[in-house]
């Protein structure tokens, strides 16, 4: 495979592997020093505190519970548990984001035949230096994990229908299905692919004949099939616990009719790779090429990596704009990233295919010099001091208090942020409603009789009672003050964070 691919770069094998070993060694300190930064970084977003929230339940309940709360399959939400239970600490938890992607470029780096290494490298390059990859690389999130099974699996599936054989079609149906249950905005994929089978088998079935067609492609048909099958279990369990949310996108605010050629150009440029007036064209025609000249040679892979950008974009477009007030945003349209940067890995194939030497020999220099340029922004982010954020300050201060502490959060999801700091303080009790809503970003207040009952529960063993208003008119007035007032407690100096007042109560 890449070895064999090593007499593109100099007739000299030697000087081939070390040339092919710097490229492979500065491409993954790029991506180091690209993303390292938001791997390091301390406080979760609403997110990443959700889905750790989440995860860090007990294993029985993951089966359901990432659907219930975030509409997402389980698996990623397994492994994390898992890793939590290792280190739990942010740098841990981004870096299993990091480490997929890390595992993506390894996999096309050294795996991906149907690329020259040169396409290889680009493919690396574009990924990299794209606008979303850090994103992918560093969100507590299943879109990092996603964004390698999703180049796998389709790999996997070219595979299958230009050279079918049993270990590939169960390769492609594993790697698919993980692939499917690690992210919800991965469906498209599955109907991108079997549209590409479909469509292959009939432009065969018309030429060449049906009964050749099936014995053919029988395997790819039967593989997606499988797939499809073994996907209705999470449908049916989305449907459950999301009917209402995927009601509203019956009448969608946006129609296939409106989504022109600009609808797609504005993802691509503005959500996915964020280039320079410039490398917009560079970039344009290096997907055109990619799809075009394969189209010329009767290839039909790039057919696959133009249905799953499309398809993808088509659904987010009129599923989530229909459904709900956010508008694209690039982390739905992992799949379109990846696709896309192999069409532009494909372009650079066919524009250099005389090239290689002198390319090879430069690449090095071009490598090194983006690989500098990052490394001077990675040193001065750990050079300079990094401000801590409003719940880590929030948790140091009241870390400070004596004694155990229950904290109120009016808005229940916001208690995500402070669970998460104090994960190993046994004197902190974060009081957020568990229901649906609880580990959403939904209007999720707390109800009386909840204040009330935690109350009662930990008030023989609690020194102090914080509550973190939204709505000064809600449970905070009518039952958290008279019901702590009636069991001896009295009211303190605010605790003062950021400018952000939370009432104290504690115990005389």
């Amino acid at each position: 495979m890449w070895r064999r691919r090593l007499v593109e770069i100099h007739s000299v094998p030697w000087v081939a592997q070390v040339l092919w070993f710097a490229a492979v060694v500065l491409l993954v300190c790029l991506h180091l020093f690209a993303h390292g930064t938001g791997v390091s970084k301390g406080e979760l977003p609403l997110d990443d505190a959700g889905t750790w929230g989440v995860a860090a339940r007990s294993l029985g309940t993951l089966f359901t519970l990432p659907t219930e709360f975030h509409s997402q399959p389980p698996l990623y939400y397994f492994l994390l548990h898992f890793l939590a239970k290792v280190s739990s600490v942010p740098w841990v938890l981004r870096g299993f984001s990091w480490f997929c992607c890390l595992l993506l470029l390894q996999f096309v780096l050294f795996l991906a035949d149907e690329l020259s290494l040169l396409a290889r490298v680009a493919f690396c390059l574009l990924f990299i230096l794209g606008g979303l990859s850090d994103y992918l690389a560093t969100a507590i999130r299943p879109y990092g994990m996603t964004a390698l099974l999703v180049a796998v699996s389709s790999v996997l599936l070219v595979r299958v229908v230009t050279e079918p054989n049993r270990r590939r079609v169960v390769a492609y149906v594993l790697a698919t299905l993980a692939m499917l249950y690690s992210l919800a905005f991965a469906a498209p994929v599955i109907l991108a692919q079997g549209l590409f089978v479909v469509g292959i088998g009939l432009a065969q079935g018309f030429r060449q004949g049906w009964r050749a067609m099936l014995l053919r492609y029988r395997n790819a048909l039967l593989a997606v099939t499988l797939v499809a099958m073994a996907y209705v279990p999470y449908v049916i369990m989305a449907l459950h616990y999301q009917a209402s949310s995927y009601a509203k996108a019956a009448a969608p605010q946006r129609s296939l009719g409106s989504l022109g050629w600009t609808a797609y150009v504005h993802t691509v440029n503005e959500e996915l790779f964020r280039f320079s007036s410039t490398g917009r064209l560079l970039l344009g025609g290096l997907l055109a090429l990619g799809l075009c000249v394969p189209l010329c040679k009767r290839s039909w892979s790039g057919v696959l990596w133009l249905l799953m950008a499309f398809v993808q974009v088509t659904f987010v477009w009129l599923f989530v704009t229909g459904r709900s007030l956010l508008w694209f945003q690039g982390k739905y349209m992992t799949p379109a990233f990846i696709a896309l940067c192999w069409l532009g890995a494909l372009g650079v194939q066919h524009v250099f295919p005389l090239l290689r030497r002198g390319l090879w020999l430069a690449l090095p220099f071009l490598l090194g010099w983006l690989v500098w340029g990052e490394y001077g922004k990675f040193r001065a982010y750990f050079a300079s001091s990094q401000p801590l954020g409003f719940f880590q300050s929030f948790y140091r201060t009241l870390s400070e208090q004596p004694g155990k502490k229950v904290v109120f959060f009016d808005l229940g999801y916001d208690g995500q942020h402070l669970e998460y700091q104090s994960r190993n303080d046994r004197d902190v009790t974060v009081a957020t409603m568990r229901g649906r809503g609880w580990a959403s970003a939904g209007n999720n207040h707390l109800e009386p009789g909840y204040v009330s009952s935690v109350i009662d529960q930990t008030a023989p063993i609690t020194r102090c009672y914080y509550y973190v208003i939204a709505d000064p008119q809600g449970p905070y007035q009518s039952t958290f003050v008279p019901r702590l007032s009636g069991l001896g407690f009295a009211p303190r100096p605010s605790l003062r964070v950021a400018r952000r007042l939370t009432p104290v109560y504690c115990r005389e």
